[in-house]
């Protein structure tokens, strides 16, 4: 997996600027704008919690994500649970492959174990002073960004800390579903769509 802070897109391939320092030390004045938002307020709980989700503006593309998710591909599993105990986060998913029905036997070996975990986690307390520093060291422009929320501003922050430190780990971006409906008519086997809205 490559360390980035999302998973790239040509639309979103000059996402990663963020914030402007300002005259003050150790502030980091970040915009926090109600005209920026995601499509849709939460994703539906999937049994371990409300799933708020965040946004994140530059220059006209806007990144939508989970706020208070990131996924993470562990060195080891002492890195799993260094990282959980860091952010008080816990592991709600993974992307193992589960066991074949009975009477059903795998066409190929797959490992056992997951490489990657979803974690949920709560950034509000994280404090984003090393931001721009982390940004550079990434060869990252540095830039202001719009964020929907304090929340979302910390947690791209931690997630760029996070990589400076050579952590594999990023926002949990999600796709606005395009509407389309596909049908493939009777009497030949062209698929056509019939409508829909991005």
């Amino acid at each position: 997996m490559n360390n980035t802070l999302i998973k790239r897109t040509p639309a979103v391939a000059g996402l990663c600027a963020c914030f402007a320092l300002a005259a003050t030390a150790q502030v980091l004045p970040y915009i926090i704008d109600p005209a920026v938002k995601p499509f849709q307020d939460s994703l539906p709980d999937r049994g371990y919690g409300i799933r708020p989700l965040a946004a994140v503006e530059d220059q006209g593309h806007i990144i939508v994500f989970v706020a208070n998710e990131v996924l993470y591909t562990p060195a080891s599993p002492g890195a799993l649970q260094d990282f959980l105990k860091r952010y008080d986060g816990k592991v709600v998913d993974n992307n193992s492959i589960p066991s074949p029905p009975a009477g059903m036997t795998r066409v190929r070996d797959m490992p056992a174990t997951p490489l990657s975990y979803t974690i949920t986690l709560n950034s509000s307390g994280y404090n984003p002073q090393f931001f721009v520093e982390d940004a550079q060291a990434q060869g990252l422009k540095v830039s202001t960004l719009r964020f929907s929320s304090d929340t979302a501003s910390r947690l791209v922050a931690l997630v760029l800390h996070e990589q400076s430190l050579g952590s594999q780990v990023e926002l949990n971006s999600i796709s606005q579903p395009s509407g389309y409906i596909y049908q493939v008519p009777k009497n030949n086997n062209q698929v056509t769509a019939s409508g829909g809205q991005s």
